[in-house]
Protein backbone atom coordinates (compact mmCIF):
# COMPACT_ATOMS: atom_id res chain seq x y z
CA UNK A 1 0.00 0.00 0.00
CA UNK A 2 1.19 3.60 -1.47
CA UNK A 3 -0.31 6.71 -0.06
CA UNK A 4 -0.51 9.70 -1.54
CA UNK A 5 -0.58 11.56 1.83
CA UNK A 6 -1.09 10.48 5.05
CA UNK A 7 1.72 7.97 4.70
CA UNK A 8 2.56 5.50 7.95
CA UNK A 9 5.79 3.91 8.78
CA UNK A 10 5.15 0.78 11.23
CA UNK A 11 7.64 0.44 14.13
CA UNK A 12 8.58 -3.05 14.86
CA UNK A 13 11.03 -4.06 18.13
CA UNK A 14 11.90 -7.01 18.24
CA UNK A 15 13.99 -9.67 20.04
CA UNK A 16 13.83 -13.10 19.10
CA UNK A 17 10.96 -13.69 17.24
CA UNK A 18 12.01 -16.17 15.17
CA UNK A 19 8.47 -18.32 14.67
CA UNK A 20 6.39 -15.22 13.47
CA UNK A 21 8.73 -12.50 12.09
CA UNK A 22 8.02 -13.41 8.42
CA UNK A 23 4.73 -13.46 8.78
CA UNK A 24 4.58 -9.91 10.85
CA UNK A 25 6.33 -8.28 8.00
CA UNK A 26 4.72 -10.06 5.24
CA UNK A 27 1.29 -8.68 6.76
CA UNK A 28 2.40 -5.10 7.92
CA UNK A 29 3.72 -4.45 4.57
CA UNK A 30 0.42 -4.44 3.21
CA UNK A 31 -0.15 -1.79 4.82
CA UNK A 32 2.39 0.90 5.01
CA UNK A 33 4.63 3.25 3.02
CA UNK A 34 7.72 2.31 5.29
CA UNK A 35 8.69 -0.33 7.65
CA UNK A 36 11.40 -0.25 10.93
CA UNK A 37 12.37 -3.18 12.04
CA UNK A 38 15.17 -2.95 15.03
CA UNK A 39 16.14 -5.69 16.75
CA UNK A 40 17.81 -5.59 20.48
CA UNK A 41 19.80 -8.24 20.34
CA UNK A 42 17.98 -11.21 18.63
CA UNK A 43 20.43 -14.73 19.27
CA UNK A 44 17.87 -16.90 16.63
CA UNK A 45 17.30 -16.60 13.03
CA UNK A 46 15.14 -13.20 13.72
CA UNK A 47 17.69 -11.08 11.34
CA UNK A 48 18.36 -13.27 8.82
CA UNK A 49 14.83 -14.17 7.87
CA UNK A 50 14.09 -10.02 8.26
CA UNK A 51 17.00 -9.49 6.12
CA UNK A 52 15.90 -12.01 3.43
CA UNK A 53 12.59 -10.13 2.99
CA UNK A 54 13.26 -8.04 -0.23
CA UNK A 55 11.39 -4.81 0.01
CA UNK A 56 12.80 -1.20 -0.30
CA UNK A 57 10.27 -0.36 2.29
CA UNK A 58 11.87 -2.39 5.03
CA UNK A 59 14.95 -0.62 6.87
CA UNK A 60 16.37 -3.20 9.47
CA UNK A 61 18.49 -2.16 12.73
CA UNK A 62 20.34 -3.68 15.13
CA UNK A 63 20.37 -1.79 18.28
CA UNK A 64 22.09 -2.29 21.80
CA UNK A 65 19.73 -3.16 24.67
CA UNK A 66 20.26 -4.45 28.37
CA UNK A 67 17.67 -3.39 30.30
CA UNK A 68 14.00 -2.89 29.99
CA UNK A 69 14.16 1.45 30.24
CA UNK A 70 16.31 1.27 27.12
CA UNK A 71 13.50 -0.19 25.36
CA UNK A 72 11.78 2.45 25.89
CA UNK A 73 14.62 5.16 24.27
CA UNK A 74 14.65 2.66 21.54
CA UNK A 75 10.45 3.56 20.84
CA UNK A 76 11.78 6.99 20.97
CA UNK A 77 14.85 6.36 18.80
CA UNK A 78 12.24 5.14 16.08
CA UNK A 79 10.23 7.84 16.56
CA UNK A 80 12.93 10.53 16.38
CA UNK A 81 13.71 8.73 12.62
CA UNK A 82 9.75 8.62 10.87
CA UNK A 83 8.82 11.20 8.88
CA UNK A 84 5.39 10.38 7.72
CA UNK A 85 2.41 11.10 9.12
CA UNK A 86 1.15 8.35 10.78
CA UNK A 87 3.16 5.78 12.57
CA UNK A 88 1.87 1.81 13.74
CA UNK A 89 3.39 -0.04 16.71
CA UNK A 90 3.41 -4.01 15.87
CA UNK A 91 5.30 -6.92 17.42
CA UNK A 92 7.38 -9.21 15.81
CA UNK A 93 4.81 -11.69 16.67
CA UNK A 94 1.61 -10.12 15.80
CA UNK A 95 -0.53 -10.60 11.85
CA UNK A 96 -2.40 -7.35 11.01
CA UNK A 97 -5.59 -8.61 8.07
CA UNK A 98 -5.47 -6.39 4.94
CA UNK A 99 -9.08 -5.73 5.97
CA UNK A 100 -7.43 -4.23 9.35
CA UNK A 101 -5.09 -2.45 7.17
CA UNK A 102 -7.76 -0.88 5.32
CA UNK A 103 -10.07 0.30 8.15
CA UNK A 104 -7.21 1.71 9.78
CA UNK A 105 -6.33 3.48 6.60
CA UNK A 106 -9.84 5.14 6.20
CA UNK A 107 -9.62 6.37 9.66
CA UNK A 108 -6.09 7.89 9.31
CA UNK A 109 -7.84 10.32 5.90
CA UNK A 110 -9.84 11.77 8.68
CA UNK A 111 -8.06 14.68 10.39
CA UNK A 112 -9.90 14.76 13.54
CA UNK A 113 -7.96 11.55 14.06
CA UNK A 114 -4.69 11.55 15.99
CA UNK A 115 -5.21 7.87 17.33
CA UNK A 116 -6.37 4.30 16.00
CA UNK A 117 -7.76 1.44 18.77
CA UNK A 118 -7.49 -2.03 17.61
CA UNK A 119 -8.43 -5.45 19.15
CA UNK A 120 -6.38 -8.01 19.20
CA UNK A 121 -7.59 -12.34 19.47
CA UNK A 122 -4.84 -14.47 21.21
CA UNK A 123 -4.57 -18.02 19.12
CA UNK A 124 -4.00 -20.77 21.30
CA UNK A 125 -2.93 -23.66 22.21
CA UNK A 126 -2.11 -23.17 18.25
CA UNK A 127 -2.89 -21.30 15.50
CA UNK A 128 -6.04 -22.78 14.90
CA UNK A 129 -7.63 -22.70 17.70
CA UNK A 130 -8.26 -19.76 20.27
CA UNK A 131 -9.35 -20.00 24.46
CA UNK A 132 -12.86 -19.44 24.72
CA UNK A 133 -12.96 -18.71 28.18
CA UNK A 134 -10.39 -15.71 27.91
CA UNK A 135 -11.56 -12.06 29.09
CA UNK A 136 -10.05 -8.66 29.13
CA UNK A 137 -11.30 -5.78 30.88
CA UNK A 138 -9.08 -3.03 29.75
CA UNK A 139 -10.76 0.24 29.28
CA UNK A 140 -9.97 3.15 26.39
CA UNK A 141 -11.73 5.06 23.73
CA UNK A 142 -15.10 4.15 25.29
CA UNK A 143 -14.99 0.15 24.80
CA UNK A 144 -13.67 -2.53 26.82
CA UNK A 145 -11.61 -5.26 25.97
CA UNK A 146 -8.67 -6.75 24.20
CA UNK A 147 -8.33 -3.04 22.68
CA UNK A 148 -4.88 -0.94 22.36
CA UNK A 149 -4.22 2.58 20.57
CA UNK A 150 -1.51 1.41 17.82
CA UNK A 151 -1.50 3.51 15.64
CA UNK A 152 -0.83 7.62 16.05
CA UNK A 153 -0.20 10.80 14.22
CA UNK A 154 2.62 12.17 14.41
CA UNK A 155 3.65 15.68 16.32
CA UNK A 156 6.11 17.29 17.88
CA UNK A 157 7.33 16.84 20.99
CA UNK A 158 5.78 13.03 21.72
CA UNK A 159 7.61 10.64 23.99
CA UNK A 160 7.23 7.24 25.33
CA UNK A 161 7.60 7.43 28.73
CA UNK A 162 7.67 4.42 31.76
CA UNK A 163 9.69 0.95 31.61
CA UNK A 164 8.80 -1.61 29.06
CA UNK A 165 5.46 -2.80 29.16
CA UNK A 166 4.31 -0.43 31.58
CA UNK A 167 5.52 2.53 28.91
CA UNK A 168 3.13 5.10 27.23
CA UNK A 169 3.12 7.72 24.56
CA UNK A 170 2.61 11.28 25.59
CA UNK A 171 2.08 14.53 23.75
CA UNK A 172 4.42 17.31 24.13
CA UNK A 173 1.67 18.82 26.67
CA UNK A 174 1.29 15.70 28.91
CA UNK A 175 -1.67 13.70 27.62
CA UNK A 176 -1.13 10.31 27.81
CA UNK A 177 -2.09 8.68 24.21
CA UNK A 178 -2.35 5.56 24.59
CA UNK A 179 -4.97 5.53 27.60
CA UNK A 180 -8.54 7.03 27.77
CA UNK A 181 -11.15 8.09 26.15
CA UNK A 182 -10.60 11.21 23.69
CA UNK A 183 -12.87 12.59 21.01
CA UNK A 184 -9.57 12.47 18.56
CA UNK A 185 -9.38 8.63 19.19
CA UNK A 186 -11.00 6.28 16.50
CA UNK A 187 -11.52 1.86 17.14
CA UNK A 188 -11.38 -0.20 14.36
CA UNK A 189 -13.72 -3.68 14.65
CA UNK A 190 -10.99 -5.68 12.86
CA UNK A 191 -8.26 -7.77 15.77
CA UNK A 192 -5.22 -8.06 14.76
CA UNK A 193 -3.50 -11.80 15.74
CA UNK A 194 -1.12 -11.80 18.51
CA UNK A 195 0.73 -15.38 18.51
CA UNK A 196 2.10 -14.01 22.36
CA UNK A 197 0.62 -17.08 24.09
CA UNK A 198 2.18 -19.20 21.40
CA UNK A 199 5.93 -20.46 21.35
CA UNK A 200 7.91 -17.38 19.63
CA UNK A 201 11.77 -18.61 19.48
CA UNK A 202 13.30 -21.57 20.17
CA UNK A 203 15.38 -19.07 22.53
CA UNK A 204 11.80 -18.27 24.68
CA UNK A 205 13.34 -19.32 27.82
CA UNK A 206 16.11 -17.53 27.79
CA UNK A 207 15.07 -14.26 26.21
CA UNK A 208 14.94 -11.37 28.78
CA UNK A 209 11.61 -9.58 29.75
CA UNK A 210 9.51 -13.04 28.27
CA UNK A 211 8.27 -15.50 30.47
CA UNK A 212 5.50 -17.66 30.24
CA UNK A 213 2.37 -16.09 29.65
CA UNK A 214 -0.02 -18.99 30.09
CA UNK A 215 -0.15 -21.20 32.78
CA UNK A 216 -2.20 -23.78 32.53
CA UNK A 217 -2.81 -26.61 35.59
CA UNK A 218 -4.64 -29.23 33.58
CA UNK A 219 -5.20 -28.76 29.92
CA UNK A 220 -7.42 -30.86 29.81
CA UNK A 221 -9.90 -28.50 31.39
CA UNK A 222 -9.26 -25.85 29.18
CA UNK A 223 -11.81 -24.83 26.83
CA UNK A 224 -10.55 -24.49 23.33
CA UNK A 225 -12.58 -23.17 20.29
CA UNK A 226 -11.56 -24.57 16.24
CA UNK A 227 -11.09 -21.36 14.35
CA UNK A 228 -12.61 -21.78 10.90
CA UNK A 229 -10.14 -21.56 8.08
CA UNK A 230 -11.44 -19.14 5.91
CA UNK A 231 -10.81 -16.49 8.96
CA UNK A 232 -7.73 -17.38 8.99
CA UNK A 233 -5.31 -14.62 7.59
CA UNK A 234 -4.05 -15.69 4.57
CA UNK A 235 0.06 -14.93 4.76
CA UNK A 236 -0.54 -18.04 6.89
CA UNK A 237 -1.78 -20.79 4.37
CA UNK A 238 -0.31 -19.50 1.35
CA UNK A 239 3.05 -19.86 0.62
CA UNK A 240 6.37 -19.20 2.62
CA UNK A 241 10.01 -19.42 2.05
CA UNK A 242 11.71 -22.89 2.73
CA UNK A 243 13.24 -21.09 5.96
CA UNK A 244 10.08 -19.95 7.32
CA UNK A 245 8.90 -23.11 9.96
CA UNK A 246 5.25 -24.17 9.46
CA UNK A 247 3.14 -21.39 11.52
CA UNK A 248 0.20 -24.76 12.88
CA UNK A 249 3.09 -26.33 14.20
CA UNK A 250 3.66 -24.31 16.94
CA UNK A 251 1.75 -25.46 20.27
CA UNK A 252 1.69 -24.07 24.01
CA UNK A 253 3.84 -26.06 26.07
CA UNK A 254 1.36 -27.01 28.42
CA UNK A 255 -0.58 -28.88 25.67
CA UNK A 256 2.24 -30.39 23.82
CA UNK A 257 1.37 -33.84 25.56
CA UNK A 258 -2.06 -33.77 26.03
CA UNK A 259 -3.89 -32.37 23.09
Amino acid sequence: MIRADNQLTVHIMVRNEEFWIWFALAAALDGCDRLMLWDTGSEDRTLDIAQSVADNRLHVERVAVSKSQRLCEVRNDMLDATETDFFAIVDGDEVWPPSLWRQVEAHTRDPRCDAVVVPACYPFPWLGAFHTEGKDDHEIADVTGSYAARVFRRAPGMRWRGEFGEDGLFSASGTELTRGSHNWMRVVSEPFWHMTLLPRSPLDDSTFWRQGKVQVDDADAVVVGLIAYEEIPRVFTGSRPASVIDPFSHLHPSFSSTK
